[in-house]
């Protein structure tokens, strides 16, 4: 049978790590894990499956993945979370976002960007290079210190636009753990931007995913949930919205 014949499912819920779709033969749900079900961490076009219901074990089709960045699939799996009242994992999620949205930005921005208009093959020569620098710099940087790296590129307007420059910024990366000043980011010329770095600087998910991680074993009531949640989301969405030109141009 011609793979395209197969029915397709109609309800699907693709997450980061996993792509929930009901069986449109037997009506069951599937929770097909990326990495270990499908084997296959991309973006999910199209693919034939077969049920997981041991009675039924029919192929069909799944499609209508979700393209948004790591980070924002992060944000919007804490929905779920918050549903099912896991508030615990939901505050690690929201905390991971952050971490994951930070590393993304110096990647862009650092790696991506400056070797955009160089022709083959030395575009990939340059781009494995900074590639490995960044991670170099980065692989055991946690939260402050990647948010304060951020902050500084941020607020220092560094966005180079050649492999050498960039190569240069990240060694100095050691140098911009410190976290800038207020009156640092009150001297940022977009006033967007410049509101959200302050809530990026005010925003207390590092120290409540600490509470919970840490011996405390802090368990988050449903308004701290809801108010990192919207708190995340607010900052997140609209830095990611405001700097998109920064690693686009």
């Amino acid at each position: 049978m011609n793979e395209m014949m197969h029915p397709y499912a109609e309800h699907k819920d693709p997450s980061y790590e996993n792509f929930k779709a009901t069986c449109p033969i037997c009506g069951a749900l599937n929770i097909f894990n990326r990495a270990t079900d499908l084997g296959d961490l991309g973006l999910i076009s199209f693919r034939t499956v077969s049920c997981l219901n041991s009675k039924c074990g029919q192929k069909f089709n799944i499609n209508g993945d979700l393209a948004s960045p790591d980070y924002q699939m992060f944000i919007m799996q804490c929905y779920g979370l918050k549903e099912s009242k896991q508030y615990m994992f939901c505050i690690l999620v929201l905390a991971q976002a952050f971490e994951l949205f930070f590393s993304s930005y110096l990647y862009k921005v650092l790696v991506l960007k400056p070797v955009k208009d160089i022709p083959d093959p030395q575009k990939w020569d340059d781009l494995n290079i900074l590639e490995s620098e960044l991670y170099e710099k980065t692989e055991k940087l946690a939260y402050q210190k990647l948010r304060n790296i951020f902050l500084n590129l941020v607020t220092q307007g560094l966005s180079p636009m050649k492999p050498d420059d960039a190569s240069s910024i990240i060694q100095m990366i050691p140098s911009m753990c410190s976290d800038p000043s207020n009156a640092t980011v009150d001297a940022y010329q977009d006033n967007d931007i410049r509101s959200l770095l302050h809530s990026l600087k005010n925003s207390r998910i590092a120290n409540l995913r600490n509470k919970v991680v840490h011996r405390q074993g802090y368990r988050p009531r449903l308004d701290e949930v809801e108010k990192a949640l919207l708190e995340t989301r607010h900052i997140i969405f609209g830095l990611d919205s405001c700097l998109r030109t920064r690693w686009q141009a």
